[in-house]
């Protein structure tokens, strides 16, 4: 009993140290994702991936350099073997047999020639350049799940909220009815039926409810903290703050400007009817140019990692096949050797052997294979192909994904902008219903509509500007702005208005 006390204690003093080195009571989006980039153990992986790369290129390069070895063997044989040569002639008899010998060897080896070791240096550089492009697009990943974590926390954050109120509105509704049943001026069906709506609110909260946790943990998965730190997280926003990225307000007041819908009017207005038309019928963006487009484009294929990525193993490819072709050539090394008794084991008396010099130039030259070369050179050359096709497949599909992207902001831009108006009308008519409730010139069921109309117009704004801010976090994530070089360009372009 005493020793489970103790490790109890034990784990009381070690816990602290554990967990209190990351704060994640008050959660950023820009503290997530620092955090993210120090403790995500997929990312980690790719930077261990780059230093392992790199060792592989250094070594490479050392089969450049001069090799040393040294060589010593000591044998003893059951039979005496004859020494052919006695220096000097007046030994004692028997002298001349000899059952141990020492072979002492030291040799210096210089490669001076060879397709294998420079075609290998090459490839070694540009597979260490494309753990570094891989590890920028695993970057590029997890800073768009971090975003789409911590803004999902956010979403379901305030659609908890939303249904919090609902079930407060329609509680209260109930309330209500049941003092008018007191006093004769309802009947128990109505009184049921508000019970019925307040049940259904519970379920859509806990359902709420279930949405964030899992948010919540998906956030914690992606941050690479401890699971057990996801009772103290608690991000700081309670709505998505799509009026503080540039690109988006500025659309925003573009659209607003150019419409100008009178709430009291919408949603039959003329203009808003005759821009339903336009929208449908448009063959092309309507709040970005195709200018915008191109420039989109351009900085995908300059600056995405994976298109990077890509154009180096087609370089990986190429040095392949070059590689396999050097086999054709010779091999040539230089030696110099320092040896003892290693030419002619045992032609002369341990004793009296000295070491000897020796060196040269070797040279080794596969004449015939049974056509191993050819056929591998065929097999790269078809790897080289499909690289390519590889890389064409990835940048045919640049422009369609940038573009879906952009057609998805402006759908985010409308469906908020309209959003918002409904929420405006819907809590309009929420107060006109409430107090025609409390003086009975509603049904309970009228008030019920309204109660809903305005849940739902909540939702669909909380789920439009969701919408809107991944689709601006996608576009960012689709021209590689936040890994690539040109970054001080892009983001004062992503950011500009058209």
């Amino acid at each position: 009993m005493k020793r489970v006390f103790f490790l109890l204690f034990i784990l009381f003093l070690i816990k602290p140290r554990v967990y209190s080195y990351i704060d994640i009571r008050n959660l950023t989006l820009d503290d997530a994702e620092k955090i993210a980039l120090h403790e995500n153990k997929p990312y980690l992986i790719t930077i261990e991936d780059i230093y392992q790369a790199d060792q592989r290129r250094l070594q490479a390069y050392s089969k450049w350099l001069p090799q040393i070895n040294y060589h010593s063997h000591l044998a003893h044989t059951f039979s005496p073997s004859i020494v052919t040569e006695i220096d000097p002639p007046n030994l004692p008899p028997n002298s001349f047999y000899k059952k141990d010998f020492w072979i002492n060897k030291f040799e210096l080896t210089q490669n001076l020639f060879s397709t294998d070791i420079y075609f290998d240096v090459q490839t070694k550089t540009l597979e260490q350049k494309g753990s570094v492009a891989q590890s920028n697009s695993n970057k590029n990943d997890l800073l768009l799940g971090v975003r789409n974590y911590y803004y999902s926390t956010v979403f379901n954050k305030a659609a908890l909220q939303i249904q919090r109120e609902n079930v407060s509105y329609l509680s209260d509704a109930l309330k209500i009815e049941e003092g008018r049943f007191e006093f004769g001026n309802s009947t128990s069906l109505e009184v049921n039926q508000s019970k019925v709506a307040v049940s259904n609110s519970i379920s859509q909260y806990y359902n709420a409810l279930k949405n964030l946790k899992n948010s919540r943990n998906a956030l914690i998965n992606s941050l690479g903290v401890n699971p057990f730190l996801e009772e103290t997280l608690e991000v700081t926003d309670n709505q998505i703050p799509i009026l503080n990225v540039d690109l988006l307000k500025e659309k925003l007041d573009s659209v607003k400007r150019k419409y100008r819908y009178p709430y009291d009017a919408f949603p039959i207005s003329f203009d808003y009817a005759q821009d339903i038309k336009n929208l449908e019928d448009a063959k092309n963006l309507t709040l970005f140019s195709e200018e915008n487009l191109e420039e989109y484009i351009d900085f995908a294929i300059r600056n995405r990692p994976d298109l990077h990525l890509k154009k180096i193993l087609i370089d990986i490819a190429e040095e392949e096949v070059k590689k396999n072709r050097g086999k054709y050539f010779p091999k040539v090394s230089g030696f110099v050797d320092y040896q003892k008794n290693a030419a002619d084991p045992g032609a002369r008396i341990f004793s009296k052997d000295s070491f000897s010099w020796a060196t040269g130039i070797r040279i080794s030259w596969d004449l015939f294979d049974g056509l191993l070369r050819e056929r591998k050179i065929k097999e790269s050359l078809s790897k080289r192909s499909s690289s390519n096709l590889s890389y064409k497949y990835t940048l045919d599909n640049v422009e369609i994904e940038i573009r879906n992207i952009l057609y998805q902001i402006e759908d985010a831009i409308y469906a908020h902008i309209f959003a918002t108006e409904g929420v405006l009308l819907s809590e309009q008519a929420m107060i006109q219903a409430r107090e025609k409730l409390q003086f009975g010139k509603i049904t309970p069921l009228d008030y019920r509509d309204a109660t809903n109309q305005l849940a739902k117009a909540k939702d669909l704004q909380n789920n439009a500007s969701y919408q809107l801010i991944m689709s601006y976090y996608k576009l960012r994530y689709d021209t590689g702005i936040d890994i690539m070089s040109d970054q001080a360009l892009l983001k004062k372009t992503i950011n500009c208005s058209y």
